[in-house]
């Protein structure tokens, strides 16, 4: 008896299923691993472009510590992008930077530094720059 397509599909689809569940444990590692590296390379490319940094840094006061402090800061606002490009955020956000060839509007800042600009409009650390 010979196997029509939809009837392949749903084998695969089963097959997959029945692994996912199996490797779980093995997906979760392997799709971590991917998250982590992801974000180093779009920050230590958006550092390399802004600070001229070749680690991970905050483009405003330079923290470099630890990549965790550390964040996508829309420079004009979520408002000025498309709807779609709106709503990205942590590995989406990365991944769309990184296939539209990190476009301009985006920099590297850390969790206080981004946290400031957005309420304040401005970080502490540029009034001490002047």
């Amino acid at each position: 008896m010979v196997q029509t397509d939809e009837e392949r599909k749903a084998k695969i689809k089963q097959y997959a299923k029945k692994y996912r569940e199996k490797n779980k444990e093995k997906i979760n590692v392997r799709a971590k691993k991917f998250r982590e590296e992801l974000k180093l390379e779009v920050f230590s490319t958006l550092s390399k472009l802004h600070s001229k940094s070749k680690i991970p840094c905050c483009r405003c006061c330079g923290e470099s510590s630890h990549i965790e402090f550390l964040t996508i800061e829309h420079i004009e606002g979520r408002k000025n992008l498309p709807k779609k490009e709106q709503k990205l955020k942590g590995e989406k956000l990365n991944s769309w930077l990184k296939k539209n060839d990190y476009p301009d509007g985006f920099e590297v800042l850390c969790w206080n530094c981004n946290l400031s600009k957005g309420s304040f409009g401005q970080c502490p650390h540029e009034e001490l720059k002047k």
